[in-house]
């Protein structure tokens, strides 16, 4: 079962979208700010997708997401906002976001986008490697002889 840690410090939204994945069958965790999703993250809680909010008392969404990545690379995290702009959008793409939704959403566009985030893999991170787990991995060949012809790996 695929897990959806939602962040938001609003506890209506968080139970709508907890009620929405649950259906949709997915396991889902809440946390009331930033702080808590990530005591959450770094307590070995493996989150397939973050619902993040941008506008939380604390530390905010950007920052939350910033922490996210150097805790839990490979998490595809989704930016959710009443407060959308092209430069925060920018700025969370940068910093390893999948997505960014606007609140209010509708549960299908809910269901949609975590559905959409799963569906490809995690994204490179912040320095542009992608996470360990998507890195590809090469067999390690120095010298292979066929009949008599070597070829060599630079």
């Amino acid at each position: 079962m695929q897990r959806v840690l939602v962040i938001d410090d609003e506890a209506h939204i968080r139970h709508m979208m907890r009620l929405t994945l649950e259906a949709a069958g997915y396991e889902v965790g809440e946390a009331a700010d930033g702080l808590q999703g990530l005591e959450m993250c770094g307590t070995g809680g493996v989150w397939d997708v973050v619902l993040l909010d941008q506008k939380m008392p604390g530390i905010d969404g950007i920052e939350t997401l910033r922490r996210l990545r150097e805790c839990a690379p490979g998490t595809r995290v989704i930016m959710v906002t009443a407060f959308a702009s092209i430069e925060l959008a920018v700025e969370a793409m940068k910093l390893g976001a999948t997505d960014f939704v606007r609140k209010p959403m509708t549960p299908d566009i809910l269901r949609h986008t975590v559905a959409a985030a799963l569906a490809n893999p995690p994204i490179a991170t912040p320095m542009g490697r992608p996470a360990r787990a998507a890195r590809p991995q090469r067999p390690h060949i120095e010298t292979v002889t066929m009949n008599g012809f070597h070829i060599v790996r630079t």
